[in-house]
């Protein structure tokens, strides 16, 4: 017997879970893309907070930034800096974006450029600069949590 179907029973049993959950939410209540996308802009600060906070410290805060100062050394103190402006930037600007978006019913950067400038090309050039960009990023991090942990004992990392 394997040593893998343990662990292999619980993924698939929780991957079941949540579909069921999610199934069974959706019977009762109907959802646009709106409440889909940005909670029908309902959530608490205090949620909003640990969302945001999940998503600032990722696998790339984690892992990439501690691997790069491991590796590198000095060069990876950057962060810190991009960091702070990143959040002095949505300290003092994230409250008109909201304002906007939800004056104009914006859920993506794609409908305010559409709103905002009346250009569909724009508004698609938006999305796929979007997509370009971001569809790596979870790639590789995934792929990389992937390595390390499930064949970290067969590859030797030095």
């Amino acid at each position: 017997m394997s040593s893998a179907i343990l662990p292999v029973a619980i993924i698939i049993g929780w991957v079941l879970l949540s579909l069921a959950v999610g199934v069974l939410a959706g019977i009762k209540r109907k959802f646009n893309l709106e409440g889909y996308l940005v909670s029908g802009r309902s959530l608490g600060l205090i949620f909003l907070y640990v969302l945001m906070a999940g998503e600032i410290y990722s696998a790339y805060a984690f892992l990439g930034t501690g691997g790069w100062a491991y590796s590198y050394g000095m060069p990876i103190m950057y962060a810190i800096g991009y960091g702070a402006l990143a959040y002095a930037f949505g300290y003092f600007y994230a409250k008109y974006v909201w304002k906007v978006g939800k004056y104009f019913k914006c859920v993506t950067q794609a409908d305010y450029f559409h709103v905002r400038y009346n250009s569909r090309a724009l508004a698609a050039l938006v999305a796929l600069i979007g997509i370009v960009f971001n569809v790596p990023y979870p790639s590789y991090s995934y792929r990389d949590l992937v390595t390390s942990s499930m064949l970290g004992h067969l590859i030797q990392f030095q």
